[in-house]
């Protein structure tokens, strides 16, 4: 049974749908329908520790769209000049921001017209009309016109193509001029926030308002490579640079005594180009038979080929800027008729494909590349390699997948792959800053700290499992990394299937998830390692009537290599189905246990646990390919305990082994090692408690033996032979079970996908089909945003312990649940 330890009860939100993932170390939560503005904190504490701080002159040669000239300069202050909005000595006029400069007047001396006390709407959009009389309209200098345009948004709810929005910025430099009506998020270059004060409290709500805006533009727009934005507190100024591989906030200037400075910064917007501001000249935004998709450019080996995107596979809403991104599409390929984007013609009808779009490490090997690799070593692979497989029951599968090569291999087929554009290197300059973002004052508002705790929430701490404080809640850590430079690469695989956590039934998730286990002994034959097993990597195809598991996503597979001491930077992704070790970032020394024996004498008493940071020497493990193994262990426990409408204890035996946090929750470590059985056994569903949990049971003791003995602290070839022959084993018997069972199991329904009516599957087509560019476009028309609450299902028959929200196929970040209801 559970304990009550009197702990601070903890929320958490499940991971309904999880994504494709980057490798271990930092976690990366799934925002959900959460409206943005409700979730600064959250953003912000995962994207602080990938924040970095630059002067501002570092940041007009190395990070703005360009560093305007001084003639350029001269010409937007000369223009400010004739307009009377700086005086001749280049001064703003007087009384122009006299509220920013002067303390606040007693009572008794106020005057309904001091302009000492405007407010702050009326301080700041004064700004307004000086940036737009930096230059007059359409005026132009040297071979730069004016393309970009700043508005005051007042107001205005800021709409995107994924929900979430609704917030409410105080300024944007758009690259349409604002006529009235919606500001529309795809057309924001620039975000900008204003404060009046630079109190601590003020100085962080407002530079979390920059950041926030800033991960939702580079969530929400797949034609957008990197963004920036403007803040402003009282007198002091800041520039920002988001991008996949660092972000940059410039140190502060006085704007009110420089007002050069200011001028040379809104020039860099104003007359910034496409590219240089971040827009992807290669992923073209259409309209196409009144629904909004993509035509992607990839210049792959022999030309280059177009794919118009018709549905989101995998569409993802994360906090942090930095990183992968990945992005899933269902994309057809066309052709284009006189080189027009608004004429294309379908090169195959009825074709579907899958383009995934996703930021490498520069240098890295691709998907592609390494698939190659490992092909290459399969087709090496003879009988006597596969004499250790088990006679009529493994060693038939390796070969039936070896034959008809590589048609009959359990991994997704690629068709094509391209690089695209890079990031910017980082500035010798840029160094990290933890005051960026100032610390919050833990008296705060009620609707932040709701995120980290659900006061109706009645969980508390198993039996076994130590108090700790929740370390995503914890300040960021500022560690040393290289901040690598990524660079867009696509790929499309030949077919198009969903990912394991998209499955709608018990039978489907286990025959996926015995198939990868066949992948991962291909992988273990050719010396690689995947290190990125989860749901998400896992795709479903259902041809000719046969459910098939494809293994895909291998960018950070590796060659085995017992001496890899891996990279500086950390690779991200969620830890649901990290392994243990791997996760807590070192490697266990404990007694061996006993897998000989019954599965009653394989568990132990929760009392016995032996708590892996007392016993740990602190030795870093090396990726090996029993943690591949453990990770499909986690993916069929998470299907059991997180996909089945189930009882009330579920819900909180989930919680504990499933954590979003940067280390692996003491319950978790502990059943890894042999604690906690009977309370896990109790949470799983009544007809699968007995012979699914046994199998589970076997697997994880010999997982757990790989990680603890010290006989196995160099295994052999012979000894991972052995392990996976068991591993097959008890998976096969699972995916036996999962189909006998099957009827009798209810899944939780799929929630409804995030995305917005523009986004929803297009129409079948004709050959010949005419799109309208983006550009095209008049106004700044956009379609309808949907209700953030109709975003969201649940089944009825779940219990009020466990709620599941979702926006997609993707990660679903923790401690929301408060935020999501209101």
């Amino acid at each position: 049974m559970l304990k009550e330890h009197g702990e601070r009860p903890r929320t958490y939100s499940v991971l309904w749908r999880l994504g494709f993932s980057d490798t271990p170390r930092r976690a990366k939560g799934d925002l959900g329908a959460v409206a943005q503005h409700k979730i600064r904190s959250e953003i912000a504490e995962q994207i602080a520790p990938e924040l970095l701080r630059c002067p501002i002159n570092v940041f007009f040669s190395h990070y703005s769209p360009f560093n305007p000239d001084n003639d350029l300069v001269d010409s937007a202050v000369s223009a400010l000049k004739k307009k009377n909005h700086l005086t001749s000595t280049g001064n703003w006029r007087p009384g122009t921001f006299a509220s920013l400069t002067k303390p606040p007047a007693k009572a008794s001396e106020k005057t309904p017209d001091d302009s000492k006390h405007e407010s702050e709407a009326v301080v700041f959009g004064k700004l307004t009309q000086i940036v737009k009389d930096m230059v007059p309209q359409g005026g132009n200098n040297d071979d730069r016109t004016r393309p970009f345009f700043y508005t005051d948004c007042g107001n205005k709810v800021v709409e995107g193509d994924i929900s979430g929005g609704g917030f409410k910025p105080d300024a944007f430099v758009l690259r349409n001029e604002y006529t009235g009506g919606k500001i529309t998020l795809s057309d924001g270059a620039v975000v900008a926030e204003f404060k009046k004060s630079n109190d601590p409290e003020v100085t962080r709500d407002n530079r979390l308002g920059v950041i926030s805006a800033a991960s939702h533009i580079m969530n929400n727009d797949p034609c957008r490579m990197w963004t920036y934005g403007i803040s402003i507190e009282k007198d002091m100024m800041s520039v920002w640079y988001f991008s996949r591989s660092h972000s940059v906030k410039t140190d502060g200037f006085n704007w009110i005594e420089d007002p050069r400075t200011f001028t040379k910064v809104f020039v860099s917007f104003l007359f910034a180009k496409e590219l240089e501001i971040g827009f992807d000249p290669s992923v073209r935004r259409v309209t196409y038979r009144t629904k909004e998709c993509f035509i992607y450019e990839i210049k792959a080996e022999g030309g280059t080929r177009y794919y118009r995107t018709i549905n989101p596979i995998f569409n993802p809403r994360v906090a942090c800027i930095t990183g992968r991104k990945t992005r899933v599409w269902e994309v057809e390929e066309v052709r284009l008729i006189d080189g027009s984007l608004a004429n294309v013609q379908v090169v195959v009808k009825g074709k579907r494909v899958a383009l995934k779009d996703v930021w490498l490490d520069e240098g890295s090997a691709t998907e592609w590349e390494i698939q190659k690799t490992i092909f290459d070593k399969l087709k090496q692979v003879r009988d006597k390699d596969c004499e250790w497989a088990t006679e009529g029951y493994l060693r038939p599968l390796i070969k039936e997948a070896l034959t008809d090569f590589p048609r009959n291999l359990p991994f997704m087929q690629i068709e094509c792959d391209g690089w695209g554009k890079e990031t910017r290197e980082r500035h010798a300059e840029a160094v990290a800053d933890p005051a960026i973002i100032p610390a919050k004052n833990l008296e705060s508002s009620a609707s932040q700290s709701a995120m980290h705790t659900n006061k109706k929430s009645t969980m508390s701490r198993p039996s076994g499992a130590s108090n700790r404080p929740n370390s995503v809640s914890s300040r960021p850590r500022y560690g040393s990394r290289d901040y690598i430079v990524k660079k867009q690469y696509r790929l499309v695989y030949s077919s198009v299937g969903y990912a394991l956590h998209d499955a709608k039934d018990l039978s489907t998730s286990f025959k996926a998830i015995k198939d990868v286990t066949i992948a991962l002994v291909l992988m273990f034959l050719a010396g690689w390692v995947h290190r990125d097993v989860s749901t998400g990597n896992i795709i479903v195809m259902n041809t000719g009537g046969r459910v098939r598991g494809l293994l895909s996503d291998l960018e950070y597979a590796r060659e085995f290599d017992r001496i890899n001491k891996g990279a500086s930077d950390p690779k991200t992704g969620t830890p649901f189905f990290m392994p243990v070790e791997i996760h807590q970032g070192r490697k266990f020394r404990y007694a061996e246990e006993d897998v000989s024996h019954s599965l009653q004498a394989l568990r132990r008493e929760e009392d016995s646990s032996v708590n892996s940071r007392a016993n740990s020497k602190n030795v870093k493990p090396v990726f090996s390919f029993h943690h591949d193994l453990e990770s499909l262990m986690w993916i069929g426990l998470w299907v059991v305990l997180g996909k089945i409408v189930e009882h009330a204890s579920s819900g909180k035996v989930f919680s504990y082994l499933f954590t979003n946090d940067t280390n692996p929750d003491p319950f978790r470590c502990d059943f890894f090692q042999g604690a906690n059985q009977e309370v896990v056994q109790d949470a799983f569903h009544l007809k699968l408690r007995k012979r699914c949990f046994s199998s589970f049971s076997v697997i994880r003791a010999w997982l757990c033996k790989f990680c603890s003995s010290p006989k196995l602290d160099k295994p052999t070839r012979s000894d991972f032979e052995a392990l996976f022959n068991e591993i097959y084993g008890c998976f096969e018997l699972l995916a036996e079970d999962a189909d006998k069972l099957n009827d009798d199991i209810e899944f939780i329904p799929l929630p409804r996908d995030i995305r917005s009516p523009s986004q929803e599957q297009l129409p079948s087509d004709d050959n010949n089909d005419r799109s309208v560019p983006d550009g095209q476009k008049k106004g700044n028309k956009r379609k309808r945003k949907v209700d953030a609450g109709q975003l969201s299902s649940r089944s009825q028959k779940s219990s009020d312990s466990r709620k599941r929200k979702s926006s997609g196929p993707q990660r679903t970040s923790m401690r929301l649940q408060k935020a999501q209801k209101h």
